[in-house]
């Protein structure tokens, strides 16, 4: 992509702006869109916390790095598939109810291909103003998320997608990603795969499910440094702190969290 910003016309830099956008084109997202942005204060109180405090930044980049691995979020058993895709679906209009009334939905708020030319299970800036692009970002998400005999639902990754989007500042010129960046979509996808998981089978939200258990026969425990902790522990210990809280980034920057973690990463024997 050229670095060279052409000057483009008031009015063909608008047409560009509805063209590159959801309405026009699914996962496009141009400064229009009411996605952006709307949740980047919890990011930037993130990142300026791990800025402020070396040792949380250790210890959040450490945490950001175990749970950004497939192998945890993959926990739905391909037997359950029809009916996990379809709670999935219900999560992710539920999430993104709140903008129907500018027209987005789940059919739009990402694009979903199978396309081996196109980067899924990514939010992509375009940064840059020509004869026939402007600043925009592009949603997309792989069909079929198969891992194995397990897999994370389409939908599932949809939201987390969508919260980068959310995550982003309107007209960034930040292509890469930083530290810190994965961290809210990757414990939101674990909460609401866990959540799928538990209506799947049943079982009470608040109930902890040991994943490393022979009801999926999959379960590899989180590796937090000294100790083996597994997903359905943290799942349910962000769920009870988001409750409490109110955001994700609240949860994660609670007293609760930074105790828990910092007794993982820097207090293990």
């Amino acid at each position: 992509m050229s670095s060279e910003i052409n000057e483009v016309t008031s009015e063909r830099k608008s047409y560009l702006e509805n063209k590159l956008n959801y309405l026009c084109t699914p996962g496009y997202h141009s400064i229009l869109s009411p996605l952006v942005g709307t949740k980047l204060d919890g990011n930037t109180a993130l990142k300026r916390a791990m800025r402020k405090d070396t040792e949380l930044h250790g210890v959040l980049q450490s945490f950001e790095f175990t749970i950004h691995n497939e192998k945890y979020l993959n926990l739905i058993p391909l037997s359950k598939k029809e009916i996990a895709d379809n709670l999935a679906k219900t999560l992710f209009e539920e999430y993104i109810e709140g903008y129907s009334s500018s027209g987005i939905n789940i059919n739009n708020a990402v694009r979903y291909t199978n396309d081996p030319g196109i980067i899924s299970n990514q939010v992509s800036v375009y940064p840059y103003e020509a004869e026939n692009t402007t600043w925009h970002l592009r949603a997309s998400v792989q069909e079929e998320t198969k891992k194995g005999n397990f897999y994370q639902p389409r939908y599932i990754i949809a939201i987390h997608e969508v919260r980068h989007v959310e995550e982003t500042f309107k007209g960034t010129f930040d292509v890469c990603r930083e530290m810190g960046d994965e961290l809210m979509p990757t414990v939101l996808s674990i909460l609401l795969t866990d959540e799928v998981f538990k209506k799947i089978h049943n079982i009470d939200l608040v109930d902890e499910v040991n994943y490393g258990e022979p009801l999926t026969e999959y379960g590899i425990p989180l590796k937090l440094d000294g100790r083996e902790i597994d997903v359905g522990e943290l799942a349910n210990f962000y769920r009870g702190l988001y409750n409490i809280h109110g955001s994700l980034d609240m949860a994660i920057l609670s007293k609760e969290s930074l105790t828990f973690l910092k007794e993982l990463y820097i207090h293990a024997d």
